[in-house]
């Protein structure tokens, strides 16, 4: 993650104010090409993942986490 320019914090906080929710886990997405990670968020009981590009602070992709 050297490429990294934000924080796993600063992530984490681009991820609760995009979605409206609070971080329930957030790490480093190592399956990734591109430096990036990826936040759990809960909001209103349903949990939401959340990819944000650890260069720009970008929300890259953002959906429902759906158990089958």
């Amino acid at each position: 993650m050297s490429k990294a320019k934000i924080s796993l914090v600063e992530a984490i906080q681009s991820a609760e104010q995009s979605q409206g929710g609070v971080a329930l886990e957030a790490g480093i997405d190592d399956d990734s090409f591109k430096p990036e990670y990826e936040v759990t968020i809960l909001r209103e009981d349903r949990q939401y993942d959340v990819r944000v590009d650890a260069v720009s602070g970008a929300i890259i992709d953002s959906r429902e986490d759906i158990d089958d």
